[in-house]
């Protein structure tokens, strides 16, 4: 026999209406959100339609997961978290109310031992249930919960009832769609705090924190720095790894960088490749510096057997130990990216701290370099042509191709004016590839010496290009593009650079001769080479540095090394080429000492490439150069 409700439904109406108020007036106008709102619907419900047991079941997928319960000696309620598989829930039939607006369906089942499906019978006979009324919960139209109400005995579910579980539903659905606003809002929050690739605070929340402790600062004073780290040549990992590889590589830099500071420290991603720590109470500069150090090497360790990276820290320190005073929050962060760019300058992975007395030089070199780049931009890279001279005929044997700035105001730098920002900035690649590519052009245009042999072109290639890997691509498309046959072109490489790695040296040499060009060792005898990787280096010639020809007049130890070297490369069948030469008695000297081919401003000086051109149309050039060095 079914139990039925004692009371009229009159009386149930009314009981009704009261616990449907005391339940929106304590949910709804409160705003709770799910957890609270089951807390207060639960006892109401429970004690109104006289449950045993109320539970919330959350549909995820495949599973039911148990939100919320509450229950009674009968019934006792299911620990949240605990799950059943979706293919024991019996298909719901809804029952959708006439006005068709609120969230929640209801079903009705008034004895258990009707339910066709076995397992879910079994299993709700198992654990005592005898009766239950359930709302499912919907949310922009998806269903994500069960709200079940058990009885543990059978019995009648009034329509009354039905609906009263159909209200109850609705301000739980009501509920759950608050925490779902709540914790979008909290995404989007987090979203405007927080760097999504690095997971870190970005630079809105940095310069937050940094605005707040420097108010602290104004009733507490304390020591207190603020380091700027910037990833060396991130550019590099971003063209290996691609976009997705570069994100990666941020994160896992971030986690190291998080895990290297202290637990006080706030760790911010403030550009594309930069992270700013701010250090809001410290001992004195040298816990800044030993930190800053640490995060050196942590950033250094091997990301994968083929890649690694380095950083360069600037520090800006403020409070007591900043002779300057407490800073804005932007000048902080100002100062300690200058001081970075200060690192870079310097070699990389390293520490500077902003100086106030090297800023003005700093911002003059920045200054520089957003003028270096205008000037790529706008193709204001012109070459100039240093002829060399072979010493035997007097002829212009070829010539070194320069790069020439043309300031905006018409005035011509040279390169040892810009090198170094070029270098810095990574503008030397595209600086570089401009002179090769327009020097190859004009060198087809040069005539041949008077007995037929043509003149040879020579370009230098600067450490950061000879370690590109389009390098062999970029010489190809060169002397694709303007024709030039490859033994015209002479590629100089300063034996520094070929020394830094000397296998991977060697490597890349062997590409370039394939392309059948010849190839120098520039500033021969400034660097440390090994003459091991010497008679292996597939090179043709050797360029001797004008400093090991200043002291040639009398000076006997110089005249020996000279002598050596000339030796070196006749065992090794290499061409040498002497530059710096800007006196009569060093050329008399060369000239007794059988050097063949030389450059110097005592021959020439570095001129423009229709200059040059009109030097190689006289047709006595020995006679026009020593006319010009008289």
């Amino acid at each position: 026999m079914m139990a039925s409700a004692p009371r009229t439904r009159g009386a149930r109406l009314r009981q009704h209406t009261i616990a449907l108020a005391r339940v929106a007036r304590e949910v709804l106008q409160s705003s709770q959100g799910v957890e609270a709102a089951f807390a207060v619907l639960a006892p109401i419900a429970m004690q109104t339609l006289g449950l045993q047991r109320l539970v919330l079941w959350q549909m995820d997928g495949g599973m039911l997961t148990c939100l919320q319960a509450s229950g009674s000696s009968l019934l006792p309620a299911p620990r949240p978290g605990r799950q059943r598989a979706v293919s024991d829930w019996p298909t719901p039939v809804p029952n959708r109310r006439r006005d068709q607006r609120t969230p929640a369906d209801v079903r009705r089942v008034h004895d258990i031992a009707a339910i066709k499906n076995q397992a879910w019978r079994d299993a709700l006979q198992q654990e005592g249930v005898g009766a239950y009324i359930d709302a499912h919960l919907h949310i922009d139209g998806v269903a994500w919960a069960q709200l079940q109400f058990e009885s543990a005995t059978p019995r009648y579910w009034h329509a009354d009832e039905a609906a009263l579980v159909g209200y109850f539903g609705d301000v739980l659905s009501v509920a759950m769609d608050r925490d779902r606003r709540r914790d979008a809002e909290a995404r989007l929050l987090y979203l405007d705090l927080y760097d999504n690739v690095s997971g870190v605070a970005n630079r809105t929340l940095f310069h937050a924190c940094v605005c707040q402790l420097l108010m602290r600062m104004k009733h507490r004073p304390r020591q207190a720095a603020l380091l700027f780290l910037s990833i060396d040549r991130f550019f590099n990992v971003n063209e290996l790894l691609g976009e997705a590889g570069g994100d990666s590589t941020l994160a896992l830099l971030a986690e190291r960088i998080n895990a290297a500071t202290p637990d006080e420290a706030v760790v911010a991603r403030v550009e594309s490749d930069c992270f700013g720590v701010l250090l809001p109470r410290i001992a004195g500069e040298w816990e800044a510096l030993a930190l800053a150090q640490q995060l050196l090497d942590v950033i250094a360790e091997p990301l994968s057997p083929s890649l690694d990276v380095s950083a360069s820290i600037g520090i800006a320190f403020f409070g007591p130990v900043a002779e300057t005073g407490v800073p804005s929050a932007e000048a902080l962060l100002r100062n300690a990216d200058l001081a970075s760019r200060q690192a870079k300058l310097e070699g990389r992975s390293r520490v500077e701290v902003f100086d106030a007395e090297s800023h003005r030089s700093l911002v003059q070199r920045l200054a520089m370099e957003r003028a270096l780049r205008n000037a790529v931009r706008d193709d204001r890279i012109e070459v100039a042509y240093q002829a060399e001279v072979n010493l035997l005929t007097g002829e212009v044997a070829g010539a070194e191709a320069l790069a020439r700035w043309r300031l905006e105001d018409g005035q011509l730098l040279a390169a040892g004016d810009f090198i170094d920002v070029a270098e810095a900035s990574g503008l030397i690649e595209s600086i570089g590839y401009r002179v090769l590519e327009r020097a190859c052009v004009e060198a087809c245009h040069w005539p041949t010496q008077d007995d037929g042999t043509p003149r040879l072109l020579r370009a230098n290639i600067s450490a950061r290009q000879f370690g590109e890997p389009g390098l062999i691509d970029g010489v190809g498309a060169a002397l694709a593009a303007s024709g030039l046959p490859p033994e015209r072109l002479c590629l100089e490489i300063t034996e520094t650079t070929l020394m830094q790695s000397a296998s991977a040296s060697l490597t890349t040499l062997e590409a370039l001769r394939a392309l059948g060009i010849r190839l120098a060792i520039d500033d021969f005898g400034t660097g440390y080479s090994s003459l091991a990787y010497l008679r292996r280096f597939p090179v043709d010639t050797l360029k001797l540095d004008k400093t090991m020809i200043d002291d040639l007049v009398g000076d006997h130890n110089a005249l020996a090394i000279v002598c050596a070297v000339r030796d070196l490369a006749q065992a090794l069948s290499l061409e040498v080429v002497v530059e710096g030469i800007e006196h009569a008695e060093q050329d008399a000297m060369l000239r007794a000492l059988g050097f063949t081919n030389v450059q110097g401003f005592f021959y020439a000086r570095p001129e423009p490439a229709a200059d040059f051109a009109a030097r190689l149309a006289r047709p006595v050039v020995r006679r026009a150069l020593e006319a010009e060095a008289t």
